[in-house]
C-alpha cells in the first residue's frame, strides 16, 4: 500500500540555491518539450507523444537545448517529461470520453515549482535528513527514526511560500481491518456545517478557519494598495502566500479528522456526489463552496474507508436527498436553499435540512435497503422487491405506499 509523507527541509543557503536550480532545470525541461510538441503539430508533422518517447527526444537534444545539464540531476528532467506525457495522455483520452480535460500549459515560475527524484541515490538518513542526487543530505525538522528507509519509493520536492518541503511516497503493508462496528451511516456535505452523518454527529466549521479567512481579506487589501512593483507589495505578497497555506493546512487538517472519526466508527458509508463545477456558478455561495474543498473531503473518505475495510456507496448524483421527507418517502417539489428545516407536509416532521438529508442517504446503505420491505430508488420512489421479481404490481394510491415506507423507515 502506497502512503505519502510531508515533511518541512531546513537546507543551508547553498543548498536552497541547488534546490531551486533543480526546481528551474524540471521546469525548463517541461516547458521545452511542451513546446517541441505544439511546434510538430503547428507543422502537420507525426511524433510519438508517449513521456518515453518525449524523452528520447531530449536526450537527443539536450546538449544544444541545455548544455549546462549535467549541473542537475537527470531525475529533474526525466519525471517532469514522464509528467509532460501522462498529462497528454489524459487530454487525448478526454477527448475520446467527451470529457472536459485540458491541453498542457506551459509552467511558470513560483508556480508549484517542484521536481521528483524515483532513482539514484536518494532516501532517508540518520533519522532526521534525507538524501538527494547532486545535493547530498539535507536536514529536516522532523524525526524519521519511524520510516523504514527500503520503504521510500520516490520524494518530491516542493517549494511552498515558508519554505522547502519533501513528500515521500512509502510503500507500506497493508493494515490489519479493524473490528465491525454493525453500524451504517450517510453523509451530507455543507458549508456552515463541513459534514452532518445521519446518527445526528455534526462537524462544524472550524472557528480558526473563520479567523483565518477575515484575516486573509485584510492581507489581500494591504497587497492591493501597495505599488505594483516595489519591494513592500512583494513583501504582502509573501506575507498573504504563507498565510494562504496557513488556511490550506487547517482545511485538510480538519478534513482528515474528519475521514478517519468515518472510517473507525462505522461498516458501510454513503456520500453525495455532488455537482460542485455547476454549484459554483452560484457567485453568493461560489467562495464558501470552493473553501469547503468538498472532493478533498470525500477523496480523504473514501482512501481511508479503504484501508478499513469500510464498504463507501456513492449515491446518484440526481437523488434528491434534500427533497425527500426521511420518514415517510414524500418528495418535495420544491426546496430553497434558504429553508434550513425540513417541513414535511403528509406526516407533519420537522427536522434540520442537512440531518434529513444525511438520514435519506443512510437508506441507501446495502445492509440497510436489504433489511427494509422496500427502499427508494436513486428518483426517491418507492421500489418493491416483489415487484422488481414480477410476483406483484405496483401500488397505485401514494398514500399507502407512504405508509409502508414510514413502517419501514421507522424501525432506523
Amino acid at each position: 500500500m502506497l502512503r505519502g509523507k510531508t515533511i518541512k527541509l531546513d537546507p543551508t543557503p547553498t543548498q536552497q540555491a541547488q534546490l531551486a536550480a533543480h526546481v528551474g532545470a524540471s521546469r525548463f525541461a517541461y516547458n521545452t518539450v511542451l513546446a517541441h510538441v505544439k511546434e510538430a503539430h503547428r507543422r502537420g508533422e507525426k511524433i510519438g507523444l508517449s513521456g518515453y518517447e518525449l524523452r528520447k527526444w531530449w536526450n537527443e537534444n539536450k546538449n544544444r537545448l541545455a548544455p549546462w545539464w549535467k549541473q542537475n540531476s537527470k531525475e529533474a528532467y526525466s519525471n517532469a517529461i514522464l509528467n509532460l506525457g501522462k498529462a497528454l495522455s489524459n487530454f487525448f483520452k478526454g477527448l475520446k470520453k467527451k470529457k472536459h480535460v485540458g491541453f498542457p500549459r506551459f509552467k511558470k515560475r513560483g508556480v508549484k515549482d517542484s521536481y521528483t527524484i524515483t532513482a539514484g541515490a536518494f532516501g532517508v538518513v540518520d533519522n532526521c535528513g534525507i538524501l538527494l542526487p547532486k545535493i547530498g543530505r539535507i536536514h529536516t525538522l522532523e524525526n524519521l527514526a519511524e520510516i523504514d528507509p527500503n520503504s521510500v519509493k520516490s520524494i518530491t520536492i516542493r517549494r511552498k511560500a515558508d519554505g522547502w518541503y519533501a513528500s515521500l511516497a512509502l510503500n507500506l503493508a497493508d493494515p490489519q481491518p479493524r473490528q465491525k462496528t454493525g453500524k451504517t451511516v450517510g453523509i451530507d456535505l455543507g458549508i456552515s456545517h463541513l459534514a452532518v452523518l445521519s446518527d445526528g454527529t455534526t462537524f462544524p466549521k472550524p472557528d480558526k478557519m473563520k479567523k483565518l479567512e477575515s484575516k486573509r481579506r485584510r492581507y489581500a487589501r494591504a497587497v492591493s494598495r501597495k505599488k505594483k512593483g516595489s519591494s513592500n507589495r512583494e513583501k504582502a505578497k509573501t506575507k498573504l502566500a504563507r498565510l494562504d497555506k496557513k488556511i490550506a493546512d487547517a482545511r485538510k487538517d480538519s478534513h482528515h479528522k474528519i475521514a478517519a472519526y468515518v472510517a473507525q466508527n462505522y461498516d458501510e458509508v454513503v456520500l453525495e456526489d455532488l455537482d460542485v463545477s455547476s454549484m459554483i456558478r452560484n457567485h453568493r455561495l461560489s467562495k464558501s463552496i470552493s473553501n469547503a474543498a468538498w472532493s478533498t473531503l470525500r477523496s480523504f473518505i473514501e482512501y481511508k474507508c479503504l484501508e478499513q475495510g469500510v464498504q463507501v456507496t456513492i449515491a446518484d448524483r440526481w437523488f434528491p436527498s434534500s427533497k425527500t421527507c426521511s420518514r415517510c418517502g414524500q418528495v418535495k417539489s420544491k426546496l430553497g436553499l434558504s429553508e434550513r428545516v425540513y417541513s414535511c407536509e403528509v406526516c407533519g416532521l420537522v427536522i434540520d435540512r442537512d440531518l434529513n438529508a444525511a438520514k435519506n442517504l443512510d437508506f441507501l446503505n446495502p445492509s440497510v435497503a436489504e433489511s427494509t420491505s422496500e427502499t427508494l430508488n436513486a428518483c426517491g420512489r418507492v421500489v418493491s422487491p416483489c415487484a422488481d421479481s414480477g410476483m406483484g404490481r405496483a401500488r397505485v394510491k401514494q398514500e399507502s405506499s407512504l405508509l409502508d415506507v414510514s413502517s419501514a423507515r421507522s424501525s432506523f
